[in-house]
């Protein structure tokens, strides 16, 4: 495997954003709620204490949570960010499939061109990743984020 170079948060915003006005902003909302999907069928498997790939869809997770972020005002999903201060994984693992399938609904409305509080739902979904790091394997989740990234980069330039 090749060796890749580190993105940075600023080159992730462009490689989002590029993304966004390529397929454009339907088409990733769409995807966005499939890997939420994705996400939630992970945390349940880890929840069974079955086989899972929680970090690799954290990743994506997180990538598309980027994408929306250039879609919506970054000043407006700032002021929504709480930290949560929970200690018991089974309760934080709840917790993140309420979140993301409330993230899930926010954004199936605004693509019926509905009111949604898709900026409230996308920064309670960040702070969630975050704080899912901590039970999981950290560098693996930033593993997989890089090489997608990369990968994504290469399609979209």
């Amino acid at each position: 495997m090749r060796s890749l170079n580190a993105i940075s948060r600023n080159e992730e915003l462009l490689i989002c954003n590029k993304a966004v006005n390529t397929f454009g902003q339907a088409i990733q909302k769409v995807v966005a709620m499939e890997e939420c999907a994705e996400l939630i069928s992970a945390v349940n498997y880890k929840m069974m204490e079955r086989e899972n790939n929680i970090e690799e869809e954290i990743a994506d997770v997180e990538i598309m949570c980027s994408q929306l972020s250039v879609m919506y005002d970054l000043q407006v999903i700032d002021c929504y960010k709480i930290s949560t201060n929970t200690t018991c994984e089974v309760e934080l693992l709840n917790t993140a499939i309420e979140v993301l399938s409330n993230l899930q609904k926010s954004i199936s409305k605004s693509l019926r061109d509905r009111e949604s509080n898709v900026e409230q739902r996308l920064a309670e979904t960040i702070i969630m990743c975050v704080h899912l790091r901590e039970f999981v394997n950290e560098d693996k989740v930033n593993r997989f984020k890089q090489e997608k990234l990369n990968r994504l980069k290469e399609l979209v330039w």
